[in-house]
């Protein structure tokens, strides 16, 4: 593995993770979108996740035009490809900032984002911020609202929330006292969110939106559906049905997390290739039988 330090004090500042792999059709458009925020002092952390094209090529060369942004970036660039639940764990890993956002390398952000989202968490003093966001498909975009009130992780769980790190900020020092699943590249964000939301309920919601969800990338994991998918799927569920015993919170959340092995379930089946499809029809069979 080879990495670069920045040189920022990042005492009271943000990081922002990007894992990279396989996006070189997006990750200039990304890149400088993060180069030109109004936040004058942030880090950057770019991890090559041993990508097959140009993309982490191209993000340095975007970089190179902002010498400051380039200054106070991390190079992390690794021999074998690790998924992106490892290398986003290196990332909080290595990151020097009190606050932690992350980036999917074929998304974007507003130009405030970083800015707004930093000033609102420092002001309110909060543990986690939750913001709105976009989808941006071929020839549309749509304002996703995020609603906190309530039950945050019943939220999570019921696909009322958004699970992504993207639309949110961390503090660094809880996110790591979660357990992050390495082998688990799907919903992976959601187990961290979920974690947090049992650690601390000091959250605030800005009720703007920052970040550009692409949806027309064909080689995003959202978009290709297979075994790994479903076996992390499976994963994910397991792990959250195992914490909330621990916690002794398995009343309270059975009836949230069955609703989302239905959804989970019902998405499998649509979005798998039909070759694929019946090795999944056991799926969660005591919650749902499809």
């Amino acid at each position: 593995m080879e990495s670069q330090k920045s040189t920022l004090n990042l005492e009271d500042s943000i990081s922002i993770i990007v894992p990279i792999y396989n996006t070189e059709k997006y990750i200039e458009k990304c890149i400088k979108s993060i180069c030109e925020q109004t936040l004058e002092n942030f880090e950057i952390v770019l991890i090559d996740d041993c990508s097959p094209d140009n993309a982490f090529e191209k993000a340095k060369n975007v970089l190179i035009k902002y010498p400051k942004r380039f200054e106070n970036t991390q190079f992390i660039k690794l021999e074998t490809n690790n998924g992106v639940a490892k290398a986003r764990k290196l990332g909080f890993n290595n990151a020097q900032a009190k606050y932690i956002t992350c980036l999917d390398s074929d998304d974007y952000i507003e130009k405030n984002a970083l800015q707004r989202m930093l000033d609102e968490i420092k002001t309110k003093d909060a543990d986690i911020l939750v913001c709105d966001f976009f989808v941006d498909e071929s020839n549309k975009q749509m304002l996703i609202k995020q609603p906190i009130e309530n039950d945050f992780i019943a939220n999570l769980l019921t696909g009322r929330l958004h699970g992504s790190f993207c639309n949110k900020v961390y503090k660094k020092e809880l996110l790591q006292k979660v357990k992050i699943l390495d082998d688990v590249n799907y919903c992976e964000d959601l187990i961290v969110a979920i974690q947090m939301g049992l650690i601390t309920n000091n959250i605030v919601y800005l009720n703007q939106p920052f970040f550009h969800y692409i949806q027309y990338n064909d080689n995003s994991i959202t978009k290709s559906f297979n075994t790994k998918t479903a076996s992390d799927i499976v994963q994910v569920c397991d792990f959250l049905e195992n914490l909330f015993r621990e916690k002794g919170l398995w009343e309270k959340y059975e009836a949230y997390l069955n609703n989302m092995k239905v959804r989970m379930k019902l998405s499998t089946l649509i979005f798998m290739k039909p070759n694929e499809r019946k090795k999944h029809f056991d799926f969660f069979k005591d919650v749902v039988y499809i």
